[in-house]
């Protein structure tokens, strides 16, 4: 069996911008995860430095 697994890192839960700011992210966050095709299991992380 074969699986598709996405992964993508929120950074702030997606919520605001590398830089700390304010941003509505998710519009673009749910394109890019979508872009993969049709997945198993979608895993969304947030790692901030």
């Amino acid at each position: 069996m074969e699986l598709t697994v996405v992964v993508q890192n929120l950074g702030n839960g997606g919520l605001r911008s590398g830089s700390g700011d304010p941003e509505e992210r998710w519009p673009q966050l749910v394109e890019r995860i979508r872009s993969a095709g049709a997945a198993d299991l979608v895993l969304l992380q947030e790692a901030v430095d």
